[in-house]
């Protein structure tokens, strides 16, 4: 009688390791996380500048609003400026607020506060209060004007189209029509937390790295390296471990689903059709600003005059959407439904997810529903494919609308 082999279990995972492993995963990414909260804060608070310079970017980007706005409204004129001035936060942006107020309603400039410093750091503002150079300042004014409500009333039909879809939704969700894919991982899932853990890990340090070797002089390629490392990383750990490549693939989401396209155009309807609950949450964040006198502007900004658009239309609608999927709604949210719910996990999948931006705490309302949203997403088509390309739109709007009107 032949004695049965044994089963080759040396490319299995120890189920007890695995749960040591992922908790320890989870240990590290809570740590992480409230780490790179706190970097955020610190960073923000140790060199205002930063945020400072944004503050100005954009109030004079609300100042060429207001001039525009005023000479196409003219009866609202005085409001308007008004307004401006009490908007204003330091006395640089009071300064500019003047000079758009004498402007509109030709009084005199407040010449005594218009050093060679304010008029680099307010350089728009500057243009406007010379005589010679007003022609240009006004024409860019009326220009923005025009790109903003050009870009409020496409925002608006956007947000109704998206509004039907979402009420569809419900709809369909409640009647059967619409039903969920679902992520249904298989056997022991402590591997993707792991993944995620090690993905965090080598992009913390790496970044530290290159910003002590580099400094923030770095060029965009440097700068991105660590993301690109810590993803190779990352994505083949599982691998390491010993989780073949095909349920990887399976589990986490990178397959075609029912279609390269049909999955591309559910991704964009499910974005469209949770797009007023970004909206509602996007009023929050402008109250919070108002009330705080925060910034949340992300870092990609202080790139639009010093990178060419095509490398920031790479980076933010491509390498961003592809690589931040897999980690966060491939990884870590396969990892989450092996024993939650689809409402907690997309919860704390969009937790996680805002906590890591730099845009700091301020813009946590708009990333975790964000985050919540490419969860649902996911969990309605199966596939990363639509969530990926949610992403991408996302961020491809953005950087348009900053492009378009910022660089003016």
């Amino acid at each position: 009688m032949s004695i049965p082999t044994p089963p080759d279990l040396s490319s299995s995972p120890d189920p007890n390791r695995s749960i040591g492993l992922a908790a320890l995963a989870w240990v590290i990414v809570m740590m992480i996380s409230g780490l790179l909260v706190l970097m955020n804060l610190s960073v923000r608070a140790d060199d205002p500048s930063q945020t400072v310079l944004s503050q100005d970017v954009m109030f004079e980007l609300q100042a060429r609003y207001t001039l525009g706005a005023s000479r196409a409204m003219q009866t609202s004129a005085s409001s308007l400026t008004e307004q401006l001035i009490r908007q204003a936060v330091n006395t640089g942006q009071r300064t500019a607020a003047k000079v758009v107020k004498s402007v509109v309603l030709d009084q005199p400039l407040p010449v005594s506060d218009l050093s060679e410093e304010w008029s680099r750091q307010y350089p728009w503002s500057a243009t406007l209060a010379d005589p010679v150079t007003r022609p240009r300042a006004i024409e860019q004014a009326d220009r923005v004007f025009r790109r903003i409500v050009l870009a409020a009333g496409t925002g608006l039909a956007i947000g109704a189209l998206g509004l039907a879809l979402g009420i569809g939704a419900v709809i369909g969700i409640m009647t059967g029509g619409l039903r969920l894919v679902g992520v249904r991982p298989q056997g022991q899932v402590g591997v993707y937390i792991e993944a995620f853990a090690v993905w965090l890990i080598v992009y913390l340090f790496g970044s530290v790295l290159v910003h002590s070797l580099e400094g923030s002089d770095g060029s965009l390629g440097i700068r991105m390296l660590p993301l690109g490392v810590a993803f190779a990383v990352g994505l083949f750990w599982p691998g390491v471990r010993g989780t073949g490549w095909v349920r990887m693939s399976r589990d986490i989401g990178l397959h075609r689903g029912r279609g390269v396209l049909r999955e591309v155009v559910a991704g964009l309807a499910g974005y469209l059709a949770c797009l007023p609950l970004v909206a509602l949450t996007l009023v929050l964040v402008l109250f919070l600003q108002r009330l705080t006198h925060q910034d949340a502007s992300h870092p990609i900004q202080q790139m639009l005059g010093e990178v060419h658009p095509v490398w920031i239309y790479l980076l933010a609608a491509v390498f961003a959407p592809v690589t931040e999927e897999v980690m966060f709604r491939g990884f870590l949210f396969t990892h989450l439904r092996a024993k939650r719910g689809v409402l907690s996990s997309g919860l704390i999948n969009g937790l996680i997810f805002a906590a890591i931006h730099p845009q700091g705490w301020i813009a946590i309302p708009t990333l975790c529903t964000i985050g919540l949203i490419l969860s649902w997403i996911r969990e309605w088509r199966g596939s990363l494919i639509g969530p990926m390309v949610a992403h991408a739109f996302n961020n491809a709007v953005v950087v348009t609308i900053l492009l378009w009107v910022v660089r003016v």
